[in-house]
C-alpha cells in the first residue's frame, strides 16, 4: 500500500515538476524572443535611444561588424550572424522544451556539448585557413545547433533545480558521485 502511495506522489511531483519547466521554458523563450524583437526594432530605428541601448545592451557578447550582420532596412542588426542563430537557436530550443519536458536528454551530458560545440569551433578554426568557408549560413547554422541545445539545457538543467526537495536530493547524488569517489575516508 506505501508503494501506491509512494508512486502516487511521485507522480505528482513529477507532474508539478513538468508544469513548472514548461513555463520556464516559455518564460524564457519570450525574454529570448523579446530581445530578437528588440534587435529588429533598434535596427528599424536607426540613431534612436532604442537602437543606442540595444547596441549597448549586446556589446559586451557580440563584436557587432556590420559585414558580418543582417540588415533590416538597410540598417544593420546589432548582433553578427552567428549570435543571431544563437539566439533564434535559444528560443526554439526552449519552445522544444516546453513542448516536449520529458525528452530523455541530460542537459550536463558532455557529449551533446561537444556535438554543439565542436562544428561552430571547426567553423572558427577552418575560416583562419580557408576564407571561402566564410559562409553566413554556416555562421547562422553553427551558432543555431548551439542555441538550439542552450535552450533545451538551460531550461531543463533550471526546472530540475526549482524541483522539490525530495526530487533535487536524487539530483544532488548524482552530481556530487564524482566528486566523493576522489575523497578518502580516514
Amino acid at each position: 500500500m506505501s508503494s501506491e502511495r509512494e508512486a502516487l506522489a511521485d507522480a505528482v511531483v513529477d507532474a508539478l515538476v513538468d508544469r513548472r519547466g514548461r513555463w520556464l521554458s516559455l518564460a524564457f523563450a519570450l525574454g529570448v524572443g523579446s530581445a530578437l524583437l528588440a534587435v529588429v526594432v533598434a535596427a528599424s530605428h536607426p540613431g534612436s535611444p532604442a537602437s543606442t541601448i540595444a547596441r549597448g545592451a549586446f556589446a559586451p557578447f557580440c563584436h557587432q561588424d556590420p559585414a558580418r550582420s543582417f540588415a533590416w532596412g538597410g540598417e544593420a542588426l546589432c548582433i553578427c550572424h552567428r549570435c543571431f542563430g544563437i539566439y533564434a537557436g535559444l528560443f526554439v530550443g526552449a519552445l522544444g522544451a516546453a513542448a516536449a519536458p520529458r525528452l530523455p536528454l541530460d542537459p550536463g551530458s558532455r557529449r551533446i556539448w561537444l556535438v554543439v560545440l565542436v562544428p561552430m569551433g571547426l567553423h572558427v578554426a577552418v575560416l583562419n585557413l580557408w576564407s571561402p568557408a566564410d559562409l553566413v549560413a554556416l555562421r547562422v547554422g553553427t551558432g543555431a545547433l548551439f542555441g538550439l541545445w542552450g535552450g533545451y539545457a538551460a531550461t531543463r538543467a533550471l526546472a530540475s533545480m526549482l524541483a522539490t526537495p525530495a526530487r533535487r536530493g536524487a539530483a544532488d547524488d548524482s552530481f556530487a558521485e564524482p566528486f566523493e569517489a576522489g575523497r578518502s575516508e580516514a
